[in-house]
C-alpha cells in the first residue's frame, strides 16, 4: 500500500510490515493521518485502520462475514462499510469500539461510495436484477433511501462535491464506462461526459475538480490506460 502526494509522483508512505493478507478499498482519513482498508486472507475479510504516522494497525470489525468498502465520516469518527453478515451486502457504521450498527437493510447489494462532505448524505450503489447498478442517497437524518439514478445500465462510483451541489459518477450507458456530472439533488439533464473508459471518480477541491482513474483493462470497459488525473468540471 503506498500513499502519493497531490501530484501523483511522490510517494509519502510505503509499505510497512502488518498483518498478513491482501489489502483493497484504501480509504485516507479527512485529517490525512491515517487510512482505512479491507484486508483479506483465505477464511476473513476485515476492515483495518493504519495510523500513517506510527505505522500501527487496529482491526476494526470482527464479525465472521465479507466486510469491504470503508469510507470515512467528514470527522473522521465513524466509517461506513457493507457486509453481508445479514445475507445480502447491507451498509453499517462502526467507531472500531467492536459495535457495529446496520444503518440500511434491502433484499439487494449494496456499495458505499461515498460519505458527504456536510455529514448529510451517504451516497451508495445497489444492484437491481431489473435496472442493474443504480445510484441511491441514504439520508442520515430519517434513513430514508432516495434513488439517484436508475436506468437500464450499470450507474456506479457516485461522489458528491464538496459543496453537495454536483455528483459525479461512471455509467455504462454509451456502451463503454465513462464519467458522468449531474446536478445534485434535483435530476436535470446531463451536463458533463468525461474521459472515454474511465472507471473512478472522485471530487475534491473547491474548484470542483474530478480525480479520473483508468481501470487498466479493457476488458471491464476501460480504455486499457492505468493511473489517475484531476481535470477541472468547472
Amino acid at each position: 500500500m503506498r500513499v502519493y502526494d497531490g501530484g501523483g509522483q511522490t510517494p509519502v508512505v510505503t509499505p510497512g510490515v502488518g498483518a498478513p493478507g491482501n489489502v483493497w478499498e484504501p480509504s485516507i482519513s479527512p485529517d490525512e493521518k491515517a487510512i482505512v482498508f479491507r484486508r483479506s486472507t483465505s477464511s476473513t475479510s476485515d476492515i483495518w485502520r493504519r495510523d500513517l504516522a506510527r505505522g500501527t494497525e487496529t482491526r476494526f470489525t470482527f464479525d465472521a462475514s465479507g466486510n469491504l468498502d470503508p469510507s470515512w465520516s467528514p470527522k473522521g469518527d465513524r466509517i461506513v462499510f457493507n457486509s453481508n453478515r445479514g445475507g445480502s451486502f447491507n451498509l453499517y457504521q462502526t467507531s472500531g469500539s467492536g459495535r457495529d450498527e446496520l444503518l440500511l437493510s434491502t433484499p439487494y447489494n449494496k456499495v458505499p461510495d461515498q460519505w458527504s462532505r456536510d455529514d448529510r448524505f451517504i451516497v451508495y450503489s445497489e444492484a437491481d436484477p431489473k435496472t442493474k447498478w443504480d445510484l441511491w442517497v441514504l439520508p442520515l437524518g430519517q434513513r430514508r433511501p432516495v434513488p439517484f439514478l436508475q436506468s437500464g445500465f450499470n450507474e456506479l462510483y457516485g461522489q458528491l462535491s464538496p459543496d453537495s451541489g454536483w455528483m459525479a459518477y461512471t455509467s455504462d450507458e454509451s456502451g463503454q464506462r465513462e464519467v458522468y456530472v449531474r446536478p445534485f439533488p434535483r435530476l436535470r439533464r446531463q451536463v458533463a461526459d468525461f474521459n472515454r473508459g474511465r472507471r473512478a471518480t472522485a471530487l475534491a477541491g473547491r474548484r470542483q475538480r474530478a480525480v479520473l482513474c483508468g481501470s487498466g483493462r479493457k476488458d471491464d470497459g476501460g480504455s486499457g490506460e492505468s493511473g489517475c488525473r484531476a481535470e477541472t468540471l468547472l
